[in-house]
C-alpha cells in the first residue's frame, strides 16, 4: 500500500523532496527506496543516486501497478 500511495505522487519527472512533502515525511533520512521501487520508479541518474539533481520517473511497469 505504501508503494503505491508513492507511485501515485510520480507524474513526469520528480525529485525526491517533492515526493517526501507529498507522502508528509520530514526528512530525508525517514526516505528510503525500497529496491522494487527502482524497476518501477528508477532515477535519472542511475550513476549517481544521491544527487541534488536526481529525478525519478514511472517505467510501464510502475504504470502498470498502478492499473
Amino acid at each position: 500500500p505504501q508503494v503505491a500511495e508513492l507511485l501515485k505522487h510520480v507524474v513526469g519527472e520528480i525529485s525526491r523532496e517533492m515526493l517526501q512533502t507529498a507522502l508528509g515525511l520530514a526528512g530525508r533520512k525517514y526516505f528510503r527506496e525500497p529496491i522494487c521501487v527502482q524497476r518501477w520508479m528508477p532515477g535519472i541518474r542511475p550513476d549517481k543516486p544521491n544527487s541534488r539533481l536526481q529525478r525519478y520517473y514511472l517505467t510501464a511497469l510502475g504504470e502498470q501497478v498502478l492499473g
